[in-house]
């Protein structure tokens, strides 16, 4: 039970988000879930372009359509975790907040990093710019899952991705 003045949005001290790419062959049981990716992802390369990343940023560049409506894009991502199960890799994110489709943004900058047409020092460039055009594409929806919205006396910094998102239950 929560007092009547709570609300599930603004009384919310952060999130935990993970996108999932599909590294191997087309898998029609997640295609629904995961990202498809056709070329050989330089996985080490992502792994050093979201070292810049977190902290606390000014997330204009990654904010869309509806973020841009936000006076305040200044944001902190706690810590970005880059895990592989099988074929699927996995990025998630735990940060305060995040602006409307600011995770799917950066995880689209993140495909052009680890397909070589970036470096991984040029998300800082990206950062400074503040300019949404300066990001890459914004990533499909498919592979994108909530997992976890950290309340009061919760911890955001003890958050792991045990298993793929779509492996876990739907209710506890």
């Amino acid at each position: 039970e929560v007092d009547k003045s709570f609300h599930p949005r603004y009384d919310a001290l952060g999130k935990a988000y993970t996108y999932v790419f599909n590294l191997g062959p087309l898998n029609p049981f997640s295609a629904r879930y995961s990202c498809q990716i056709t070329y050989n992802m330089n996985v080490d390369s992502l792994k050093k372009a979201v070292k810049y990343l977190e902290g606390t940023h000014d997330f204009s560049s990654f904010a869309c359509e509806g973020g841009n409506k936000v006076p305040n894009k200044i944001r902190t991502i706690y810590r970005i975790d880059v895990q592989e199960f099988g074929p699927y890799l996995c990025v998630t994110f735990i940060g305060s907040g995040f602006l409307y489709k600011m995770v799917r943004s950066i995880v689209g900058t993140l495909t052009k990093v680890s397909s070589g047409k970036l470096f991984p020092e040029d998300i800082k460039t990206i950062l400074d710019a503040k300019d949404r055009d300066a990001a890459g594409e914004t990533a499909p929806g498919c592979g994108l899952f909530l997992m976890k919205v950290f309340y009061d006396g919760e911890d955001p910094a003890a958050f792991k991705l045990e298993r793929l998102p779509f492996e876990y239950p739907m209710t506890d």
